[in-house]
């Protein structure tokens, strides 16, 4: 209540009632009901509100619901599918009306994918199935139901076609699409169905012939069938390429197999593999191919070294060898593409070859890689002292691959001196008189070194002793 003053009158009062806008409102949530496409929204009471208006807003225009209540929570139906939304929510009371509260943005659930269309793939017993971009999804699930409890499935990211695999033969199939978001799954697509081919031939068994480039089939004659029966065994590599061969007997070579590649076989009795009597599929793989981009890397302190290679897809094992020249066999397996060699002799130049297997068939050699181990500690080190200037004249046997060699003198204290030298001889300077030392030697060839030689006389941590002080 207000109280004015008029000054040109007799004192008077008029009452005026001013309301303040209300506040916005708080904790506005919103959720997709995914099957029905309804959104409900709620918020939290506002005491100074006569009602609430709730807009939503499809974020691409268009779209625009809204609902007027006065209660704290609203129903929208039939929301857009595929479609993101922003959701705002404003207090009214009387003629005012408060800003809008937090935008929550949401999205609807994916809309029913359509379009779907299959293909058969006989000789592998898959489906190809493929559908019409949905709005507002992020990925696919495909199903196959079929008789006697038979289903199979597939899910892609984002792409438009997937392939179902390791159908059973001879069994309808229905096949249907969703479309999902993050939040929704989509009603399911209509149904298709495809009829995968008939099974009625017996087991056949595939052999590969490592190295030969071929393939031995052999099958089960049918029952009644005759001795004109012509029968084709067809292969179907993982990159699409085909391999044929037929015989009226019980078995023919399929010829042209590469190495690396797994070959998915069938025996058919007549050209047409999908309408015909065929047999199950059967998985077989053909030798790995020699390992390729062969890498060896020398570790100089532990005298090993890893060997790497590109990976074949059908390998099961490795075994590298590695041949010094002294002889002298070093080897290791491994199911992953590297391994390390250890316990290599120093000083060697080894040759380094990979073999991949798979089952009975191993792959031909990789082609050779050259490992040279570090050279070899020197043998043979003495000590000579010059008392008139404190050095002391290191010698040894030189050793082969080595570029240069590197002396030490460790006092008792753990100061070091050092020298270096391209010869077999060295010169330790400044020695301190009346201190003991312990000298050694190890050689280098650029890249490792040697470890260090034994002590200059045969017991083991033998010291020399400068002469003492005057």
């Amino acid at each position: 209540m207000t109280k004015l003053f008029n000054s040109n009158l007799d004192l008077s009062y008029q009452s005026i009632s001013l309301f303040p806008a209300p506040c916005p409102p708080e904790n506005v949530s919103a959720e997709v009901s995914c099957w029905s496409n309804s959104m409900n929204i709620s918020w939290n009471a506002m005491r100074e509100a006569d009602h609430y208006l709730v807009s939503v807003i499809a974020d691409s225009g268009g779209n625009h619901e809204s609902c007027n209540t006065t209660d704290t929570a609203c129903s929208i139906s039939n929301v857009t599918c595929g479609n993101a939304f922003s959701v705002q929510v404003s207090s009214i009371r009387g003629s005012c009306r408060s800003q809008h509260s937090h935008t929550h943005n949401i999205m609807s659930a994916p809309c029913q994918p359509q379009g779907i269309r299959g293909t058969l793939d006989c000789v592998t017993n898959s489906a190809q199935i493929s559908w019409d971009a949905a709005p507002g999804a992020d990925s696919y699930s495909v199903s196959a139901v079929g008789e006697e409890g038979y289903t199979a499935n597939c899910t892609t990211s984002s792409n438009t076609t997937c392939e179902v695999e390791d159908l059973g033969c001879g069994i309808l199939y229905n096949f249907s699409v969703i479309a999902k978001n993050s939040k929704c799954g989509s009603q399911p697509s209509a149904i298709i169905d495809l009829q995968t081919a008939p099974c009625s031939l017996a087991g056949i068994t595939a052999v590969p012939q490592c190295h030969n480039s071929s393939i031995l089939v052999i099958w089960d004659l049918m029952e009644d069938s005759g001795g004109n029966t012509v029968y084709t065994a067809t292969a179907e590599a993982r990159d699409h390429t085909y391999l044929h061969c037929n015989n009226t007997g019980t078995s023919c070579y399929l010829h042209g197999a590469r190495c690396d590649l797994q070959y998915t076989i069938i025996v058919s009795a007549s050209s047409d593999q999908c309408s015909s009597m065929r047999s199950p599929p059967y998985r077989v793989s053909m030798e790995p191919c020699p390992p390729r981009n062969l890498m060896v890397n020398a570790s100089c302190e532990d005298h090993s070294a890893l060997v790497s290679w590109s990976p074949s897809p059908v390998a099961e094992m490795y075994h590298v060898v590695a041949t010094g020249v002294d002889g002298h066999v070093h080897s290791c397996n491994s199911t992953v593409s590297n391994c390390s060699l250890s316990g290599l002799h120093c000083d060697q130049q080894y040759t380094v070859s990979v073999t991949a297997s798979h089952e009975n068939c191993t792959s031909k050699a990789s082609e050779n890689s050259t490992l040279t181990t570090g050279p070899c500690q020197p043998d043979g080190l003495s000590v000579t002292f010059n008392c008139t200037n404190q050095s002391a004249l290191l010698s040894w046997q030189p050793r082969d691959n080595a570029a240069y060699y590197h002396g030490s003198a460790q006092a008792e204290n753990g100061d070091m001196l050092y020298c270096q030298s391209w010869t077999p001889t060295c010169t330790i300077q400044d020695l301190v008189c009346g201190t003991v030392y312990n000298f050694s030697v190890q050689a280098s060839d650029g890249t490792c070194n040697s470890s260090f030689a034994d002590p200059v006389q045969s017991g083991a941590g033998t010291k020399h002793i400068v002469l003492p002080c005057v």
